[in-house]
């Protein structure tokens, strides 16, 4: 028996497997040397919690010539949720501030990733 080659594509596309991760649009954004708040949409289409790490680096441009300042100087994260976990089947939105010491130049890359 011989099967129809558009039939069976058809067939392999709809029985992918479904991917266990969380969306988090672009894992990281870009914060300009004035900002202090970043909102982040978070969706998890899994059947279980997942928690999100953040991360943060100061760069000195968000060109390409663009470096990491030493991790010398501490960046404070304080996240809207007392837990950054994502319940089964949510979309949730989470908010960060960022405290930069007086006079600290760079842009700043919030990374987040799922866990």
């Amino acid at each position: 028996m011989k099967l129809n080659p558009l039939l069976l594509s058809l067939f392999l596309f709809t029985v992918t497997p479904s991917s266990h991760a969380i969306n988090v649009g672009d894992v990281t954004s870009i914060m300009g040397p004035d900002a202090s708040t970043l909102a982040k949409e978070i969706i998890n289409t899994t059947d279980t919690a997942r928690y999100v790490s953040v991360s943060v680096e100061r760069i000195s441009s968000p060109m390409a010539g663009g470096t990491c300042y030493p991790d010398g100087e501490q960046i404070g994260i304080i996240i809207n949720a007392s837990q950054p976990d994502i319940t089964r089947k949510c979309q949730r939105e989470l908010s960060f501030f960022l405290q930069r010491t007086s006079g600290q130049p760079g842009t700043l890359l919030p990374h987040i990733l799922d866990r």
